[in-house]
């Protein structure tokens, strides 16, 4: 069997009705600190963290693109690696499919790389890399 390069948890995806609202909650109640809000397409995005605990708030400007979740779901758990097209090799070695190719995005300073695909009860699992 190949090595992972899963090195641990990036984020947890939750959708939000209220980007605002939700990030002061958040950062008032919860301890976490703002350090990272953009558009992505459409969709806003607000990285929060406390300690190495970090969520991703997301708010999409069409509240159809919410994919049948409620406002306050999980959207997806995103798993930190160090080698992403490695990381795909492999799992697709294991009979795994991914939602669409491996994307660069500009979500840090550096960039980032993701691809989302599903587990074995239907949840959306996000590899990500920070590039």
């Amino acid at each position: 069997m190949e090595k992972s390069t899963i090195c641990g948890l990036a984020h947890i995806g939750i959708m939000t009705a209220d980007i605002q609202k939700s990030i002061d909650f958040y950062v008032k109640h919860l301890n976490f600190e703002l350090f990272n809000r953009q558009i992505l397409g459409t969709t806003e995005l607000a990285f929060l963290r406390v300690g190495d605990c970090v969520l991703e708030l997301i708010a999409p400007a069409d509240k159809a693109a919410l994919g049948g979740l409620k406002p306050g779901q999980v959207d997806h758990v995103a798993l930190k690696v160090s080698d992403l097209d490695a990381e795909v090799v492999r799992l697709e070695r294991a009979g795994i499919s991914f939602f669409a190719p491996a994307k660069q995005i500009d979500l840090f300073a550096g960039g980032s790389r993701c691809i989302f695909f599903a587990g074995p009860s239907g949840e959306r699992i996000e590899l990500f890399q920070i590039l």
